[in-house]
């Protein structure tokens, strides 16, 4: 810590500048009044004696000097000191003839060099010479200057030459503040000038001031308590002595009262001021003693509570000295790493080390010891060790070693070690948490990118679909119910009804085909699920089933659980193969508590319908079982299986937000558990009745759709329900007809995705140019976003391909009937 009061040096430096700033000034003006011939600036006051032209050229050196020199010394340059210390030589130089001239005696001629006839005109002997004590003022000063920054032993003799110029100063200054005249002339012929007297007090002080960190200054600048009294003290001490002294004179000289009560006075004022220093001081410094004392008292207490909490400390705490000497251990240490509790100043020896760390740790420990004293800073360097316990695993320690400075070097080490073993564990525990959640984050975006898959190859297929039902409907009613070749389109229907299906099965493994849910009995899906597997399951196989009578409902798509029970029973006759064997499918209602549900993924607390299928199969291998629910994984024969039976199982039960487990022994069989959430309130929503596709009423309706089989398809069946029907496969052409004449058709049906421009941009710019125009959109693959984004734009609905003619027929006549009546 800097032990000097930065603002008194700052005021030094400020005051030496200002000093020697106003020298100059002072004896510029001078030399200005002895060439004009102005006494105002000569004199100083009227009727005093005057600043010689030399006395002013040595004041205009020693102030230029002291300017130059004031400040850092490592920010003056050869030169700046150079010319320093030639107009310090100069000034040294007049005083030293000066005093020749006096003491030979001699006359050099150095007196009338300058102004020699305003000089000579003021008639007096040796008018231009100044007077011995200027004379030695100039010599102190210049000498004072040059020997500004030199030092011997002890001693600055810069500071011992500035008092010559100060007495010099201070004498003649007391002669005018008093008036004695044998102060003011120390010969018959020579006086010296009151500002001549008044610079050499300024410049003797700024002198003494310009190195404010040794020597005399260097206490008076202390930032500590002594320091701070004498910058409170001194100035008084110097002003006030003179104050009363020239008003006790003044006084005398007034007839106030004589010499002996002026003396008393004079006394008395002096006993005042230094009893009243003396107080100030005391005060400060009882101020001070009592703050140290609190000081003292916190930094006791401080330590007390350090101690305290270092010795009740978990961590273990170690101070070792750079000799390697142990000075502290803390309880916590001692009884974890087995130091005694007196081994304060023993030095900790690699045998120590040899107990206390297993054997890899310790050289690494040793060096980084040495490596954080060699550093000589108070950064903390990271270590890590481990300590050895019999019958269980190392204690795992993270340390941080820092160095204790005192004045800039290493006074002790201070290790600070951490049992870190419980969080080391649960950090292993936890990434094997996250390693799993990662393998299922992957497993989730490959179905997600397979599902992707899976909807763009279903929408194509519809399309395909769409084309084959539409043609087939078409040909079934143009030839006669009797005809032979009714059979064979009768199997062309099946066999688009399985490939619909497929697409279904398709659209459900992805999971962008929103299930029709409502509150379902699930017993009667199972049976009837069970009577279609008795029919296609072979006869060695023997199908059980147990139904709990108390039955709680569900909330589902009937049609996708069906599929579920087929793809399970399917599933457990595959596995059971050529032999005979057992299938047991059984219904109830469970609940799941939060330890069980941690044992499944993706299944919480609650109450649930168990829907559990059991085989006597072969079961499944444990390296096979994660990949089960993989689509397209099968164990089978190339053409006995496609991987999709239970990877769909699992798209379906996750639609519904339910989860699947899976317990398989090899030999023994396997079960899986489908968990659907249970309801104990249900509402049973009666399907609507069948009905005729309603007609046309000759309305002119827009077809867009760039599959040309599907446009012309359209175009037919709509034609033959009574509707006027345009059909494009360009969405452009479309919409530049549309924009001829929008009034001319009652509605647009259009495709969701075509080339060059979607079903909804193609609908937005239509709605733009009529936005009463009813608008329905049709795809084989949509989704609840393109849902949400059509009911943004305004369309009416949207239909999933392969619509029958029927659907498509019903929602034109609710559509037109709606927008006939909104009209009317």
């Amino acid at each position: 810590m800097d032990p000097f009061d930065p603002a008194a040096l700052g005021r030094c430096v400020a005051f030496t500048r200002g000093v020697a700033l106003v020298t100059i000034a002072v004896a510029a003006l001078a030399l200005v009044g002895w060439a004009v011939d102005l006494d105002a600036l000569t004199h100083g006051l009227s009727g005093t004696g005057v600043m010689k032209p030399l006395s002013a050229v040595a004041f205009l050196c020693t102030g230029v000097a002291l300017l130059l020199r004031q400040g850092s010394t490592e920010d003056q340059t050869g030169i700046r000191r150079g010319i320093a210390h030639a107009l310090a030589s100069t000034a040294v130089l007049i005083g030293v003839v000066t005093l020749i001239e006096y003491g030979w005696p001699a006359d050099f001629g150095v007196d009338a060099l300058l102004f020699r006839d305003s000089v000579i005109a003021t008639n007096l002997p040796h008018p231009g010479r100044m007077t011995p004590a200027a004379a030695i003022g100039f010599t102190g000063l210049g000498a004072a200057i040059l020997l500004l920054d030199r030092r011997v032993g002890r001693l600055w003799p810069a500071q011992i030459a500035t008092i010559v110029p100060g007495i010099a100063g201070l004498v003649g200054f007391l002669g005018y503040l008093y008036g004695p005249q044998s102060l003011l002339n120390v010969t018959a012929f020579s006086s010296m000038a009151i500002h001549t007297s008044a610079l050499f007090l300024a410049m003797s002080s700024a002198t003494l001031f310009a190195r404010p960190r040794v020597g005399f200054p260097r206490p008076i600048m202390s930032r500590f308590t002594g320091g701070l009294l004498a910058r409170r003290i001194l100035p008084l001490a110097i002003v006030l002595p003179f104050f009363f002294g020239w008003l006790r004179l003044w006084g005398e000289r007034a007839g106030l009262y004589d010499t002996a009560f002026g003396v008393s006075i004079f006394a008395s004022s002096n006993i005042t001021i230094f009893v009243l220093l003396v107080w100030i001081a005391a005060t400060r410094l009882n101020r001070t003693d009592s703050a140290r004392h609190a000081a003292t008292e916190r930094l006791r207490a401080n330590e007390a509570r350090s101690r305290a909490l270092y010795e009740h400390a978990v961590d273990l705490i170690l101070t070792i000295d750079a000799e390697g000497l142990i000075r502290f251990v803390n309880p916590s240490a001692q009884w974890r790493l087995r130091i005694p509790a007196d081994a304060a100043g023993t030095p900790l020896e690699p045998v120590r080390l040899e107990s206390l760390i297993e054997t890899h740790d310790r050289e690494r420990l040793r060096r980084a010891i040495e490596h954080t004293i060699a550093a000589k800073d108070d950064a903390a360097l990271p270590i890590d060790f481990r300590v050895p316990r019999e019958g269980a695993e190392p204690l795992l320690f993270d340390a941080l070693a820092r160095n204790l400075l005192r004045n800039g070097d290493v006074a002790a080490i201070l290790i600070n070690a951490r049992d870190v073993t419980s969080q080391r564990r649960e950090e292993a525990d936890r990434r094997k948490v996250e390693a799993r959640f990662l393998n299922q984050l992957r497993e989730s975006q490959k179905m997600q990118a397979l599902g992707t898959l899976a909807g763009g190859i279903a929408h194509d297929f519809n399309n395909i679909l769409a084309a084959i039902s539409g043609n087939l409907q078409l040909a079934r009613e143009d030839v006669g119910c009797n005809e032979p070749v009714q059979r064979n389109l009768a199997e062309i229907r099946r066999a688009t009804d399985r490939a619909t299906d497929l697409v279904r099965r398709i659209l459900a493994f992805a999971r962008r085909q929103e299930p029709v849910t409502r509150v379902i009995d699930l017993r009667d899906i199972v049976t009837e699920a069970i009577e279609l597997l008795r029919a296609t399951l072979p006869s060695r196989i023997e199908l059980v089933s147990a139904i709990a009578p108390d039955l709680p409902k569900a909330t589902a798509d009937a049609t996708q659980l069906l599929q579920v029970v087929m793809n399970l029973g399917t599933n457990a006759a595959h596995a059971i193969g050529t032999a005979s064997g057992q299938i047991e499918i059984t219904l109830a209602g469970v609940s799941v508590d939060a330890e069980f549900a941690k044992s499944v993924p993706e299944l919480s607390e609650g109450h649930y319908v168990r829907l559990s299928v059991w085989d006597s199969g072969c079961g499944i291998e444990p390296a096979t079982l994660p990949h089960i629910f993989e689509p397209f994984f099968t164990t089978k024969p190339l053409g006995q299986g496609t991987g999709l039976g239970l990877s769909v199982v699992d798209g379906i039960v996750r639609n519904h937000f339910g989860a699947v487990s899976v317990y398989s022994e090899v030999g023994k069989g396997t079960v899986l558990h489908v968990y659907l959430p249970a309801i104990t309130e249900s509402v049973i929503i009666a399907p609507p009745a069948a009905l005729e596709p309603p007609r046309g009423n000759n309305q002119h309706i827009m077809y867009v759709d760039d599959e040309e089989a599907l446009a012309w398809l359209a175009h037919r069946f709509l034609e033959r329900l009574g509707y006027r029907v345009s059909s494009f496969t360009d969405p452009r052409q479309a919409l530049e007809i549309f924009a001829n004449a929008p009034h001319d058709f009652a509605a647009v049906v259009t495709d969701l995705a075509m080339p060059g421009l979607s079903g909804p941009q193609l609908a937005e710019r239509m709605l733009a140019i009529r936005a009463d125009i009813p608008v329905i959109l049709t795809s084989g693959y949509v989704t609840s976003d393109d849902v949400a984004e059509a009911r943004r734009i305004g369309v009416r609905d949207v239909l999933l391909k392969p619509n029958s003619i029927e659907e498509l027929a019903m929602t034109l006549h609710r559509t037109l009937h709606v927008e006939l009546a909104s009209t009317s």
